[in-house]
């Protein structure tokens, strides 16, 4: 919820990849109360999570083209074409509605750890401020943290579903944790300013 309050607060001032970030987010805290209000009414909530990964992925990989060049720019819209096909064939073969959104999430949680890794190597080497100062790293961090989180729960799934109960309260707080620190990494991406463009072709800060 907080990445998407303060995206709000400094929407005016994000450009348009970020703006689309803001949305992605808005739209998590209403999937959020959704699956909240269902499950409180008993109805089956899992079909949401089907829909927020395939909405999440194509927006994320959507972004992270228009930060990657051109080189790359291509490889990474076909990729989203690819997964969209794979969603649609998993919905049919590997994970019904009713059930948890087990094989997208994790095939999106890996290409997520591929795409930040890539990008942000390549922003080491060509950033023309401190890095610590452009948003995109706090987004591509947060976003590798949220994902390389993501596959080992996925990973771990089977022995943490049979774990005392003691097991299972110590293993969802270091989720929640993960989580949390996901969503302040976001935030300071949020809380960086934002980035123009020079009349020599370089990012400069805005002033």
């Amino acid at each position: 919820m907080l990445p998407a309050l303060v995206g709000l607060v400094r929407l005016r001032g994000l450009d348009r990849g970020f703006r689309i970030l803001v949305a992605l987010f808005s739209v998590d805290v209403i999937n959020i109360g959704l699956q909240i209000l269902l499950a409180f009414r008993g109805i089956n909530n899992l079909w949401l999570s089907h829909f927020y990964g395939l909405i999440e992925f194509v927006l994320i990989a959507s972004v992270l083209s228009s930060w990657s060049g051109l080189k790359w720019r291509s490889n990474l819209r076909l990729i989203i074409v690819l997964f969209v096909v794979f969603w649609i064939f998993a919905q049919f073969f590997l994970e019904p509605m009713n059930e948890s959104a087990y094989f997208t999430s994790l095939v999106s949680k890996v290409l997520y750890t591929g795409f930040s890794i890539i990008l942000l190597h390549k922003m080491s080497g060509d950033a023309s401020i401190s890095i610590l100062r452009d948003p995109r790293f706090w987004f591509l961090s947060g976003l590798l943290v949220f994902a390389t989180g993501g596959i080992m729960f996925s990973a771990l799934r089977g022995v943490i579903d049979k774990l005392p109960l003691e097991g299972l309260l110590m293993a969802y707080s270091i989720h929640w944790g993960i989580s949390i620190l996901t969503s302040l990494i976001f935030t300071i991406g949020f809380l960086c300013k934002p980035q123009v463009q020079n009349s020599g072709g370089q990012l400069e800060l805005a002033r």
